[in-house]
């Protein structure tokens, strides 16, 4: 029996190449046997495997995803799976990326699946039919437990009308307990210009500013409320985002995690609220904090009223919070303002 002894990182490629494809730890061939054998190999390493990278090229088969299936449900150590194209799209089903979820161990910590996948109905479908050459081993069998450790989730968005089901939205994210990108994931898989509503709970700001524009930017038309409360972070360019991107805005609210956050852990910095104009200018409901001054006292140039000792810095200011506060005075629809000195 071949036995790859104490392997814990595989990086392979499952590709139609007519050449041979060079990876880090195997050489495979267009030939579908061989990505079995490949397949075969992780299965006898399920006891130390942790890191499995599967590099896949477009289309897929429905035997070959499943043998994928029942070979990553076997590997009980495995901590990140990451399965890539690097020649997008792949064509799959919301069925084939819930096969694939359903099929992780629970040991999982991070799950990717990407790029950008279309959705076709009817592509790869995996229920087996009399004369497969893997009907004797049966249906898939799905994962009951959920993913306790997955803090990372990434799953392609499908370009089609009302993008995943809901029901493939809900039963994924009802067995990922502990993700750090839930919100992102369902704002990026929901189709563009169709949410109108969410509120985060105990929220940890750890993404980039290009990530956070471009999920706000998709429902920017159409998101009439935002709120993030216990908030432990969030990053000011986030908060600046929704401000500048979200025309249907009417609530806007944040709160911060009392016992462990400070204010200024999820304030809105002048300079951030000042360097475009606002979008929401029908908003109703603001409660944010803002960072007036970088240290939260008053600028010393505020003992001064006539201005005499001030330097070219003192008037930048001054001018930065005449604009913040005409920002404020265009929202002709408020009602209730809530800001906070951080």
């Amino acid at each position: 029996m071949l036995r790859l002894v104490h392997y814990t990182s595989v990086y392979s490629t499952v590709s139609y190449n007519p050449e041979p494809t060079y990876s880090t730890n195997y050489i495979l061939q267009r030939h579908e046997p061989h990505k079995h054998q490949l397949l075969w190999l992780l299965r006898l390493n399920w006891t130390t495997l942790t890191n499995l990278q599967l590099i896949y090229v477009p289309r897929l088969s429905s035997r070959l995803i499943r043998s994928i299936c029942r070979t990553i449900s076997q590997l009980d150590h495995l901590r990140i799976l990451q399965l890539i194209s690097p020649t997008p799209p792949t064509k799959f089903s919301s069925q084939v990326v819930e096969a694939l979820f359903f099929s992780c161990p629970g040991s999982l910590v991070e799950f990717t699946l990407g790029p950008a996948i279309n959705y076709l109905k009817g592509v790869a479908d995996l229920d087996l039919e009399e004369g497969d050459w893997d009907y004797d081993q049966g249906p898939l069998v799905p994962r009951q437990e959920p993913l306790s450790l997955l803090k990372i989730l990434e799953v392609p968005a499908m370009n089609v009308i009302g993008g995943y089901p809901l029901s493939t939205l809900r039963s994924i994210l009802q067995h990922c307990p502990a993700p750090e990108n839930t919100f992102l994931i369902i704002m990026e898989q929901i189709q563009e210009r169709q949410l109108e509503s969410i509120h985060v709970v105990e929220f940890y700001d750890e993404f980039s500013k290009k990530l956070i524009n471009a999920a706000f930017m998709r429902h920017s038309d159409t998101l009439h409320q935002v709120q993030f409360s216990d908030c432990h972070q969030l990053k000011s360019c986030t908060l600046q985002a929704i401000l500048v991107s979200c025309r249907a805005l009417e609530i806007f609210k944040v709160s911060k995690a009392v016992k462990h956050a400070r204010s200024s852990q999820l304030s809105l910095s002048l300079e951030d609220a000042v360097v475009n104009a606002w979008a929401c200018t029908d908003i109703q409901k603001l409660a944010i904090t803002v960072s007036l001054t970088s240290d939260g006292r008053d600028p010393a140039y505020f003992a001064d009223p006539i201005m005499a000792t001030w330097i070219e810095q003192d008037h930048d200011h001054w001018k930065m919070l005449d604009k913040f506060y005409t920002h404020i005075g265009l929202l002709k629809k408020l009602t209730y303002l809530n800001l906070e000195g951080a």
